[in-house]
């Protein structure tokens, strides 16, 4: 009876959702109308492709119920990651026991347009699988088994980011994951087109260890008659369904407990820092720069606007290099070499080094740290930025082509030649610097161009021009000693670039103060530090 009344209020909430004006009406009947249209198609291939057999069924089934996977669980993190229609929290009045809450809420769960869309997709996998003996048991496990998974996975993501976003922290975990998750969905979708048959294979291999490929390989070898091998994967994804129910049930119980009940435990920590450095590290850490560095790291770690946008450019970096790699040299090692792409999209935080965080730079002025400290402390904190998508986009190029050669050569180049985009960019700080504040949402637009005209944006397109220019010598050593295969060649050239590299960025830091020199206050007015403090 409870239940009754429970899924009730779910219809009552998603009809009242689309009441109240006719726009609203024709919208929510638009998308009901497309969700349904779109999963009796996705059902009529799906039943159609098992028909066929053979690599065909394969493809559609193990692709089809991944994107299922991705539609239940990147859908509502994009939107936020909690499904509020039924908050656990709104019901903890009413005289409801745990078993009633948690059914009404498991009920709640599957009534909506992705839902429905769901079963109705599954049930083309039932039909497109069904032959009347023992395979057909295996057909209906494993289309309940896709709807229960994703159902779990998604609620306990949503409840542990609800959860997490009663706290700073989880917050920025929330823009963070939102973040990343969109700039994946996005390239992900536009690098498909860049894909070969060797490619598509490979990555069809790896959704099948995934447990929605797991589910559609347990159904294609019960049709083959091979039933203890698919037993054995229902079973296993089973007993993760099962540990994620636990977790989403565990969540609910943690969201309706009062934060202000709880009493929360600090970690204690020494006041000596440096207890656990040796002896002969202790000078070192003791130097401004060393010290200005630490800061940096620590901030990236608390900001969350450098956070998002770190994770963006690691992201957008990684998924272009792989699609322009991939469009010249797709199945050759050689494509692994193009992976340096990437870095073009992390430069813009070596562009603006004093513009983050630009309040305390006057602190710092003011206890005695030098320009040339500061600017060599924040381009070593923006080195990630630089060489984590080239090794990303390495690592994944040598895995699909097998290229691990080519891959230690792009460490050991990301890793040693980075003073390069970091001189140009040094010089670019203290030529057009811009006051970047700190705020939760890396979409906002709260970036104070003003006084700079379009200065910002073409210094930004010169620092990309003046990089790639100044690393040809570098392409240059590597490709004789990579092609020559010779590895004499190809250390010397490692150590010519990794000297020019810190020549750049030596000569990088002298042309900045050159610049500034004596004009160290007038830079920081331009910051606005004066009304950070203020």
């Amino acid at each position: 009876m409870m239940l009754r009344t429970l899924l009730s209020l779910k219809l009552r909430i998603m009809r009242s959702a689309m009441s109240g004006s006719p726009l609203k009406l024709i919208f929510g009947f638009g998308f009901l109308a497309l969700s349904g249209f779109g999963s009796i198609y996705s059902a009529s291939k799906l039943a159609a492709a098992a028909q066929q057999g053979g690599a065909k069924a394969t493809e559609s089934l193990v692709m089809g119920c991944t994107i299922l996977f991705g539609l239940w669980v990147f859908g509502p993190l994009l939107v936020g990651g909690v499904d509020d229609a039924l908050d656990p929290t709104k019901l903890a009045l009413l005289p409801l026991t745990t078993r009633e809450l948690r059914s009404g809420l498991v009920g709640g769960a599957l009534i909506g347009p992705l839902p429905f869309a769901t079963i109705i997709t599954l049930v083309g996998v039932m039909v497109g699988y069904w032959h009347g003996d023992a395979r057909a048991p295996f057909a209906v496990v494993g289309a309940a088994l896709v709807l229960a998974f994703n159902l779990t996975s998604s609620r306990a993501l949503s409840v542990g980011l609800a959860f997490a976003g009663r706290s700073r922290k989880g917050k920025d975990l929330a823009v963070l994951l939102a973040s990343l998750c969109a700039a994946t969905l996005f390239l992900g979708t536009q690098a498909m087109r860049f894909l070969g048959p060797a490619q598509k294979t490979a990555i069809l291999r790896g959704m099948r260890w995934l447990p929605p490929g797991q589910i559609a390989s347990a159904i294609l070898e019960a049709n083959r008659h091979a039933y203890l091998p698919a037993a054995i994967r229902l079973a296993v994804v089973f007993s993760i369904v099962v540990v994620l129910g636990r977790a989403w049930m565990r969540g609910i119980d943690l969201l309706l407990v009062d934060t202000e009940s709880v009493r929360h435990k600090k970690r204690k920590r020494t006041i000596d820092g440096l207890g656990v450095i040796p002896m002969f590290l202790r000078r070192w850490t003791t130097k401004p720069v060393a010290i200005l560095v630490a800061k940096e790291l620590r901030y990236l770690v608390r900001s969350p606007q450098r956070r998002s946008s770190m994770i963006i450019s690691i992201v957008i970096g990684t998924v272009i290099a792989l699609m322009q790699s991939m469009r010249f040299s797709s199945s050759n090692s050689i494509s692994v070499l193009g992976a340096p792409i990437a870095m073009l999209f992390g430069v813009h935080a070596t562009n603006n080094l004093l513009g983050t965080d630009s309040a305390s730079l006057w602190m710092e002025q003011t206890a005695g740290i030098k320009l040339k400290d500061q600017l060599i402390a924040r381009g070593i904190a923006a080195t990630p930025n630089l060489f984590i998508p080239s090794i990303l986009a390495a690592f994944v190029l040598a895995a699909m082509t097998g290229g691990w050669i080519e891959f230690c050569i792009i460490i050991a180049a990301s890793m040693l030649c980075w003073g390069i985009p970091l001189g140009v960019g040094t010089l670019i700080s203290v030529i057009a610097p811009f006051n970047q504040p700190d705020v939760g949402n890396p979409y906002s637009n709260k970036r104070s161009h003003s006084g700079h005209g379009g200065l910002v944006s073409v210094l930004a397109i010169a620092g990309i021009v003046i990089f790639m220019l100044a690393a040809l010598p570098v392409v240059g050593a590597i490709a004789i000693g990579y092609f020559s295969r010779s590895f004499l060649f190809l250390s010397g050239g490692l150590v010519v670039s990794t000297i020019y590299s810190l020549a750049i960025w030596r000569l990088g830091i002298w042309a900045a103060l050159r610049v500034k020199r004596g004009r160290e206050v007038d830079l920081l007015a331009e910051l606005g530090g004066r009304r950070a403090l203020a």
